[in-house]
C-alpha cells in the first residue's frame, strides 16, 4: 500500500510538472501608460506600477516619508509629508479620521499613497504636490493620476500644474495611490 501511495504521488507531480509549462498567464493589457514624473524630474513611458510599500520612517518622525494626523470633520486641516500636502476640508467626512499620507517615490516616480486607501468624501480634498526642486519642462503640462486596481491602470484625475511655483494641485474624491505625470496621455 505504501508503494502505490508513493507512486501515486509521483505520477500526479509528474502530471502537474508537465501541465505547468502549457498554461500560460499573460497581465492584463492597459491602456496607454502615462509619462509619470521620475524623482530626477524627467517623464518616463515605462513605469512601476507596483512598489513594495516598504522604506519611509519608523514611528512617523520622519516627515519626509510618511506623516498621519487624526484631522476633526467640523474644522478640517492639512497633512503633509516631503512634496505631498493634503487639504481635508470641514465636511469632508461625518466623522474624526486618522487621515495619512506616505511617499513612495522609492519606486523612483513622484508616487505618494494617500489613507486610509479607499475613502471617499462629500466633499473633495486637495492633494498638492511640489515639483519645484525637479528640472521639469516649462512648455509640458502636468497632472495627477490615480492608479486603479481594479483595473491595473493609471487614470488621469486632472489636476492644474502652477510652473511659476511648481505645485501640481488636485481635488480628490477618494483616497489611494497618486502619482504626478505628463498631461495627455
Amino acid at each position: 500500500m505504501k508503494k502505490l501511495s508513493i507512486l501515486a504521488i509521483g505520477i500526479l507531480l509528474a502530471l502537474g510538472v508537465a501541465s505547468c509549462g502549457t498554461d500560460t498567464v499573460q497581465a492584463p493589457e492597459t491602456s496607454a501608460v502615462p509619462e509619470l514624473v521620475n524623482v530626477d524630474g524627467n517623464p518616463n513611458a515605462a513605469v512601476p506600477l507596483g512598489g513594495n510599500g516598504k522604506g519611509g520612517n519608523k514611528g512617523g518622525k520622519d516627515k519626509r516619508h510618511r506623516a498621519w494626523q487624526s484631522i476633526d470633520p467640523t474644522v478640517g486641516g492639512t497633512l503633509t509629508a516631503g512634496r505631498y500636502s493634503i487639504e481635508v476640508p470641514a465636511g469632508a467626512l461625518d466623522h474624526t479620521m486618522v487621515y495619512s499620507v506616505t511617499s513612495k517615490e522609492q519606486t523612483g516616480y513622484v508616487i505618494c499613497e494617500l489613507g486610509p486607501h479607499g475613502v471617499s468624501f462629500d466633499v473633495p480634498v486637495t492633494l498638492r504636490i511640489d515639483l519645484s526642486d525637479l528640472a521639469l519642462d516649462p512648455d509640458e503640462q502636468y497632472t495627477v493620476y490615480w492608479f486603479d486596481e481594479e483595473s491595473g491602470e493609471w487614470t488621469d484625475v486632472g489636476g492644474t500644474y502652477d510652473p511659476s511655483t511648481g505645485v501640481l494641485e488636485a481635488e480628490l474624491e477618494h483616497f489611494s495611490r497618486y502619482g504626478a505625470g505628463r498631461a495627455g496621455w
